[in-house]
């Protein structure tokens, strides 16, 4: 069991804020690549802001293209970095499907190379955001060979799920929905660093349907 709900604890933008700073912290070849993300806004959501002034430089905005910034990530992670690319919405990232799922994905099968990116990606409905910004896209890599698709549950995990999934050496996805950034699920205390396979096959697409049906149900509330 993970640490019990605290009304004074973390949110989930916290943790994963936390899980960023863990990251460049911990490894000086880490890096975050997307629109935005950079000062003084630290991404649309401000997540990255209290990072600025200790990471400024690794924090690095890209040009309008989501292509662009996945096949930047895939490029690097070759290089020898670690980047976190970030999708401000993960319904963008459409454009770069083939950065992920021929490229990223592929390469360790088709010549030994690992690929140690990750992708951030908000994700979900609730908040009026309209066609674009609302999509739930997992769907889309639950069947790509090479892709790990991890949704952190609880604050703790959206902490150490992303410190972990950076660690790996292959490429990595790391889901956050829109409105669970903000909730009322706090907590408090240390968190653990689990191995993001383990991690996945004990939790993964199960995470995924307790992330949805709490949100789903906190609106069915709200209707009610």
């Amino acid at each position: 069991p993970g640490l019990p709900v605290d009304a004074k604890g973390r949110t989930f933008l916290e943790g994963i804020r936390l899980g960023v700073g863990d990251a460049l912290a911990a490894d000086p070849r880490v890096f975050v690549y997307g629109q935005d993300v950079a000062g003084p806004y630290g991404n649309a959501f401000l997540l990255l802001e209290p990072l600025v002034a200790e990471f400024g430089d690794r924090l690095v905005n890209s040009t309008l293209a989501e292509g662009a910034v996945l096949g930047v990530c895939v490029g690097a992670a070759l290089a020898g970095l670690r980047p976190i690319g970030e999708m401000q919405f993960n319904d963008f990232v459409a454009t770069g499907f083939n950065q992920l799922v021929n490229n990223a994905a592929k390469i360790r099968y088709r010549w030994g190379a690992d690929v140690p990116m990750v992708v951030r990606m908000p994700w979900g409905g609730l908040r009026s955001g309209g066609p674009f910004h609302s999509q739930n896209t997992e769907a889309w890599f639950y069947r790509t060979p090479g892709l790990k698709i991890v949704v952190p549950s609880t604050p703790e995990d959206a902490r150490g799920l992303l410190a972990a999934a950076v660690a790996d050496p292959a490429g990595q996805r790391l889901r956050a929905g829109h409105r669970t950034c903000g909730d009322q699920q706090r907590q408090q205390g240390a968190h653990r660093l689990p191995p993001v396979v383990e991690r996945r096959e004990e939790r993964g697409m199960e995470g995924e349907r307790q992330v949805q049906h709490r949100v789903g149900s906190d609106y069915l509330d709200d209707l009610v």
